[in-house]
């Protein structure tokens, strides 16, 4: 079958951490992103063993989060999120990672989005008692455009997105890299873009939470509607380059 990991039968369990080599190079060759292949994995998850290691929420009517397997363009499972159609609009997933150190860390992330959305974020937020140290992307569906969270100016523009960001089966894959000891960016993906973005500061936030790092994403929709995004991997790595 066309585009199928050789490794398909064997194929790892998800929700993995700390991965043996052999077990990161399979995690890399079966990822639907064919662009990225820097870092050392840590955590990875492609839903097959539900979506129970993450925390998540919703806002609004007829929102909810939930392991979905009738999308057969994905090939297997995937957490739907359904933005409430009222008050909020939003849904989101959160899960704690423990990074064996503080240095380039990466946040991948495979999705379908399937409707008029308004944005879609992914993050890795850092929290150390005092501070949240926090590296956003995002894709804008209403101002057309990929954006990231500077700690200097806000939101910065990137790139304009394609017309077919909606599209049915269509997975994008977003990457994101920060250096979260010196607190400035590295680079940030979507699909086959690259974009340098060093020497900028993460956001930074006064915030009184727990020491803690966690991976984040969320999908605001548009009023009147209960906008879909599927989530088909999730890959959190160190030792960027």
């Amino acid at each position: 079958m066309p585009d199928t990991p050789d490794w398909y039968n064997y194929r790892l369990q998800s929700n993995k951490s700390i991965l043996s080599d052999m077990a990161e190079l399979a995690v890399r060759v079966g990822s639907p992103n064919v662009y990225s292949r820097t870092g050392s994995v840590i955590w990875e998850t492609e839903m097959e063993n539900g979506i129970g290691c993450f925390g998540t929420g919703v806002s609004g009517l007829g929102g909810v989060v939930k392991l979905d397997s009738a999308y057969p363009l994905h090939g297997g499972y995937v957490m739907a999120l359904i933005a409430g159609s009222t008050v909020g609009l939003s849904a989101y997933g959160f899960r704690s990672v423990a990074p064996q150190r503080r240095n380039k860390w990466g946040l991948e992330v495979g999705v379908s989005l399937l409707s008029d959305f308004n944005v879609f974020s992914i993050a890795i937020k850092r929290r150390d008692g005092v501070n949240s140290h926090d590296a956003w992307m995002q894709i804008d569906k209403t101002f057309g455009d990929i954006t990231y969270v500077t700690d200097e100016g806000g939101v910065t523009h990137l790139m304009d997105i394609p017309d077919v960001v909606s599209a049915y089966g269509l997975v994008h894959n977003l990457k994101l890299i920060a250096d979260f000891d010196s607190g400035e960016w590295c680079r940030i993906e979507y699909n086959e873009f690259e974009f340098d973005v060093s020497g900028t500061h993460i956001d930074v936030d006064v915030s009184g939470d727990p020491p803690s790092v966690m991976v984040y994403f969320l999908l605001q929709g548009i009023a009147a509607e209960n906008d879909v995004a599927l989530l088909d991997h999730v890959i959190f790595t160190i030792d960027e380059i």
